[in-house]
């Protein structure tokens, strides 16, 4: 991939954002920043604004045309070798970014997918990295859906948040059951408010959410510390192993 490499907490390499609003991954560099802000802002989209689809006009409509005239698009896929899953927590004026890391390494050049940890993408890009192991090929994509009301024009719409992981093998698929362990920890917290007298829909939405992030978060610390390990044991057997490049990041959303 030819892409221009930025530096990160003093290390250098290419840094892959998703952006909600967008659907898509961004190259993450001083220019697209700018670009982006300005696109937000032509657009009228609120920072915790999801991707309403490219067609029409809505908001994500609107700034993904402003950057296709600023010559800036999407991201589709990154190819390399899995090198590294990581989770990163930091504070900005008061706001904890929560962030999930994975890198691939490509002809000698890192490139990192920078992730929110509780998008939904994020949370199945994990359950498909838990069946692929540290240094195998691998193609990765995560996008945003959109689905208007077809009855009901004026009606709730539905977006959503996927993952794409491809091996020589083809597509890498969720390990049957892997979703029943997070679905009960957020049913059982469910159970748990239900019985908390005066407790709104509103609370129990915004604790499950967090619940699963949290959940997720988790996993990401355990195949992060997997591959380490892995690593690790390459170097025992007398073989040079690059570095995984995992940043520790302070950036603000895009």
């Amino acid at each position: 991939m030819a892409i221009n490499t930025r530096t990160n907490s003093g290390k250098t390499g290419v840094f892959l954002a998703f952006v909600p609003l967008l659907g898509g991954l961004f190259i993450d560099n001083e220019d697209t920043r700018a670009a982006i802000k300005l696109a937000r802002e032509a657009s009228g989209a609120q920072q915790k604004d999801g991707y309403q689809g490219y067609k029409g006009t809505s908001a994500s409509a609107k700034a993904l045309a402003f950057l296709k005239e600023k010559g800036i698009q999407s991201v589709a896929s990154v190819a390399g070798v899995l090198r590294g899953i990581a989770y990163n927590e930091t504070v900005k004026d008061g706001v904890t970014y929560r962030r999930v890391f994975v890198t691939l390494r490509d002809n000698g050049e890192s490139y990192t997918l920078k992730l929110d940890a509780s998008n939904p993408g994020t949370h199945k890009l994990l359950q498909k990295l838990a069946n692929v192991t540290l240094n195998e090929t691998v193609e990765i994509s995560v996008f945003g859906s959109y689905k208007p009301n077809a009855k009901d024009p004026a009606g709730p719409s539905y977006t959503d948040y996927a993952a794409s992981v491809k091996t020589a093998a083809g597509e890498v698929k969720v390990a049957e059951g892997a979703w029943n362990a997070v679905n009960e920890v957020v049913k059982g917290l469910e159970t748990q408010l239900a019985a908390i007298p005066g407790m709104s829909k509103e609370a129990v939405s915004t604790a499950t959410r967090t619940a699963k992030t949290n959940y997720f978060a988790e996993m990401a610390k355990t195949l992060g510390a997997e591959m380490a390990s892995a690593r690790e044991a390459v170097k025992a057997d007398g073989h040079t192993e690059p570095e995984a490049a995992l940043p520790v990041d302070d950036d603000e959303p895009f």
